[in-house]
């Protein structure tokens, strides 16, 4: 039985698909990632140093009924 016997977990942002189907998925926030994106490039361009050269971006999980608790033998 999905999500009692066996966890699956989607990837790759495909919400509506995925939603639909009461699986547990992982999406990325894209349009934020686009906004920080052109942000960091703009301050690069006026001539900004940064520190570091990554950003981390925090995935979003969708809980779904496909995943269940882990069970020790």
């Amino acid at each position: 039985n999905v999500g009692k016997d066996i966890s699956v977990v989607g990837y790759n942002d495909y919400d509506n698909y995925l939603n639909t189907q009461n699986v547990t998925y992982i999406s990325h926030p894209l349009s934020q990632m686009g906004v920080d994106s052109v942000n960091i490039l703009n301050k690069l361009e006026n001539g900004y140093t940064p520190d570091k050269v990554s950003k981390l971006i925090e995935p979003i999980l969708h809980k779904g009924k496909s995943d269940g608790l882990f069970k020790k033998k």
